[in-house]
């Protein structure tokens, strides 16, 4: 295992905090879409050298992602057609920050 460039930490403390809260309420899926845009956000002010070039338009083009993918109707939320978009998002927030070597606090 290689050194970790950046870290997130507070930031992926609440993100993981959110994820393991349990039930999967409208609430908590809105929140963890917040999470994830705030880390990005958080990651994209850390970024130097090179990867401020090559990985500021992959964060800001996952951020729009997550913003448009959260829900906003309540009376449309179907718990498991959310939580399968969610889980897929989560993916490839998770697969984007290992392959960048982002670790995320405890």
């Amino acid at each position: 295992m290689g050194n970790w460039k950046y870290k997130l930490e507070d930031e992926g403390k609440q993100l993981r905090k959110l994820i393991d809260e349990g039930d999967l309420t409208l609430e908590t899926v809105i929140a963890v879409y917040n999470q994830m845009i705030a880390c990005l956000k958080f990651l994209k002010l850390k970024l130097i050298g090179r990867d401020k070039i090559d990985l500021s338009y992959e964060i800001d083009c996952m951020i729009e992602d997550y913003k448009l993918a959260r829900p906003e109707d309540t009376d449309a939320y179907n718990y498991y057609e959310e939580e399968d978009i969610l889980n897929f998002n989560l993916r490839g927030f998770y697969d984007f920050c290992d392959d960048n070597r982002v670790w995320f606090g405890l």
